[in-house]
């Protein structure tokens, strides 16, 4: 069975947690445990070195050590006390207040146990004892046996030294565990955070499987998270934008087809019941309507093959003012008849890097839709200019024909769009043509505009590229 994301990396960071959790404990408690011996260690070492003086000057006094563990507890408590036979004792040792319920060994300095005051050990020999682990009672100035106190013998703590300890394991134990619980409720409010917004994609991507282009995630993030719903939601618009273009572009190609598919069948109706004669003149005008549909399934060919085959175009170097030029020669007949002018300006070269047949369809349909709006003796002006500050080429088409509305001028590059309301196709063409090449420059990483002239009547068609200069 299929786990959920947020769940995994819940308790994969749980275990991290408690691990290290139980890790602390451990080596606090290890540490705590382990410096308390040494300092109980080193109290006894300190209380060792303040009882060596008196247990110097009793063998200095008596000769040898029996009694001493009888004599100890007197003597102890008799500090200050002593009589006048103690008195360079009580200069040597001072004060003693040792307390005796702490286990004493006194050792020959070869190991042999003279005195234990638990009685185990006394005439045994210990063989894991140094001079550097006890302290030296001298007599006189030879050393003659050595002292130890409590855990100078064993690490072993006593009672009161394993009640602290414990104390200490629980403190530990009642500081972590909340800690631990609180880091664990952290860890899931923060996993949720992370994990949500995946929620919202997947719900979102479930949504757009099923045709549904309009669900967003709702994600406002300022993350990497935030960035990825982002893109997801952009390509969710993307996706919208592309059904509804495909939706348009059907609805607007059934209703380019619908005038000439209509009139072709209406007049063959006419034909077939004998109400109109079968002339000359009734055929021709079929056959232009069938040309109209023929150039209308080539025009929405065309732009479908531009929106998917862009990134298999072969570019190379173009000198756009040449081509300009070269494209023109072919406009001559057209502008003969209306006695127009076409004039280029600008000086050569204007390079840059795209398809060739591409860019001259450019062009092409650029000229056909100026040279079709100039009046008799029109005049078309083609203007190339370098935007040096910007990297680019600048190249505009100007004719001297009638202004396009201002509301219309964003719609122009639609395809099917016509200025004219009747969309006549014999003044106003397919409305493929410019869809073509906005197409072409924007995949070629340009911008096209169109505007109205200034201060007398015309309009302007203008597209940028990055120049190779």
């Amino acid at each position: 069975m299929k786990g959920k994301l947020w769940i995994k990396i819940f308790l994969s960071f749980s275990s991290v947690i408690i691990i290290s959790g139980a890790l602390i404990m451990g080596i606090i408690t290890f540490s705590i445990s382990n410096q308390f011996e040494v300092f109980v260690k080193n109290g006894d070492v300190v209380a060792a070195r303040g009882l060596a003086p008196f247990l110097e000057g009793y063998l200095e006094m008596s000769g040898d050590w029996d009694g001493v563990m009888n004599y100890l507890p007197r003597q102890t408590m008799r500090n200050g006390e002593r009589g006048r036979a103690m008195g360079m004792m009580d200069r040597r040792m001072g004060t003693a207040d040792i307390d005796m319920g702490r286990r004493i060994i006194i050792t020959e300095l070869s190991g042999h146990v003279i005195v234990d005051s638990e009685g185990e050990l006394t005439g045994l020999k210990l063989d894991n004892i140094s001079e550097t682990e006890g302290i030296i009672i001298f007599n006189g100035d030879t050393p003659a046996a050595l002292l130890f106190l409590d855990t100078m013998i064993e690490p072993a703590l006593n009672p009161l030294g394993e009640a602290f300890i414990s104390g200490v394991r629980r403190a530990v134990v009642s500081a972590v565990i909340p800690a631990l619980i609180l880091a664990l409720v952290v860890t899931l409010f923060i996993v949720r955070h992370i994990t949500l917004p995946l929620v919202s994609m997947k719900s979102a991507a479930e949504k757009i499987a099923l045709g549904d282009f309009s669900i967003r995630t709702g994600v406002k993030r300022q993350d990497e998270l935030g960035d990825l719903a982002s893109t997801f939601d952009d390509m969710a618009a993307s996706l919208e934008t592309g059904e509804e273009w495909k939706k348009q572009i059907i609805a607007d190609s059934a209703h380019e087809l619908r005038t000439p598919v209509a009139l072709i069948q209406g007049t063959l109706e006419m034909m077939s019941d004998g109400v109109y004669p079968l002339e000359p003149d009734r055929i021709k005008s079929l056959y232009e309507e069938t040309q109209h549909l023929s150039d209308l399934i080539a025009g929405l060919q065309e732009l479908a093959g531009l929106q998917a085959e862009t990134d298999r175009w072969e570019k190379s170097e173009v000198d756009l003012k040449s081509m300009a030029e070269d494209v023109a020669e072919s406009f001559v007949p057209v502008l003969r008849d209306k006695k127009a002018t076409l004039n280029i300006s600008g000086d050569s070269p204007f390079l840059v890097k795209g398809n060739s047949s591409r860019l001259k369809q450019v062009f092409i349909n650029l000229y056909a839709n100026a040279s079709r709006y100039i009046p008799e003796k029109g005049i078309i002006d083609v203007t190339f200019r370098d935007l040096t500050a910007s990297g680019e080429v600048e190249v505009s088409i100007s004719n001297d024909g009638p202004p396009i509305p201002v509301n219309e001028l964003e719609k122009i590059f639609e395809r099917f769009y016509r200025v004219e309301k009747s969309r006549n196709r014999d003044e106003g063409g397919r409305g493929l043509g410019l869809a073509i090449c906005s197409e072409i420059i924007k995949a070629h990483g340009g911008k096209i505009s169109a505007e109205n002239l200034p201060n007398k009547s015309g309009v302007k068609f203008a597209f940028t590229m990055h120049s190779l200069l």
